[in-house]
């Protein structure tokens, strides 16, 4: 995805994989097998600036495309960044997690 499609899928309120699936002609989904609150390992906490084991929140992933498992991803949160907001939670999120980020007042920049 380059950073032209990106934005414009940032503009049009489609999250970007999905978006550039359907673009390509896939059908496409995400499946969330586990949203939780957990100790930070070593490399997460060190790239969020935390110590080791402090809480994060991490949502854990299936990208399927037609019908077929593409990746599974794991994403890690400061919990005081995404507190009460639906990245704590098992739900979709229709326009993205870029776009519940931008709700928090997280600017997210594709360079």
């Amino acid at each position: 995805m380059t950073a032209d499609n990106y934005n414009r899928h940032q503009r049009e309120g489609r999250p970007g994989f999905a978006a550039q699936m359907e673009e390509q002609g896939h059908t496409s989904r995400q499946d969330i097998l586990e949203v939780a609150t957990v100790p930070a390992p070593g490399e997460v906490a060190q790239r969020l600036g935390l110590e080791e084991g402090a809480d994060v929140v991490m949502r854990r992933l299936r990208f399927v495309v037609d019908d077929l498992p593409l990746q599974l991803v794991r994403v890690y949160y400061q919990p005081q960044l995404v507190g009460g907001s639906k990245l704590e939670q098992p739900v979709r999120i229709p326009d993205g997690v870029h776009g519940e980020l931008r709700r928090l007042g997280v600017r997210v920049v594709c360079p």
